[in-house]
């Protein structure tokens, strides 16, 4: 190593200051963020969803959205039961006028 360089290296020296409350907010901060961290995503998004809801404008977006859901998934459901109903009501209706079909139901 370099003399000069040597030279330099052990002559500095660092003086610095910590203050009285370094430890105490340093633990603080630590606490902060293992509080936050232990909230998981779901939490976290739970809490901002409902904060939201609690604004008129959002809480009316979210029950037309339901609203809308909700109707949608009885048209599917409504539509395939009609044709359930339909293909029944067109078996029922061959076996009573063909005897030969009435043979293939037994």
């Amino acid at each position: 190593m370099n003399d000069d360089l040597k030279r330099k290296l052990d002559s500095w020296k660092v003086d610095s200051a910590v203050p009285a409350s370094f430890q105490r907010e340093v633990w603080q901060r630590i606490a902060s963020r293992e509080a936050a961290r232990q909230q998981s995503g779901w939490r976290q998004f739970a809490r901002h969803f409902f904060e939201l809801l609690a604004t008129p404008r959002y809480a009316t977006a979210a029950l037309v959205a339901a609203i809308v859901i909700g109707a949608g998934a009885a048209q599917v459901e409504a539509s395939q039961e009609k044709a359930r109903v339909w293909n029944d009501l067109r078996t029922r209706y061959v076996v009573s006028i063909d005897p030969l079909a009435q043979a293939l139901t037994k």
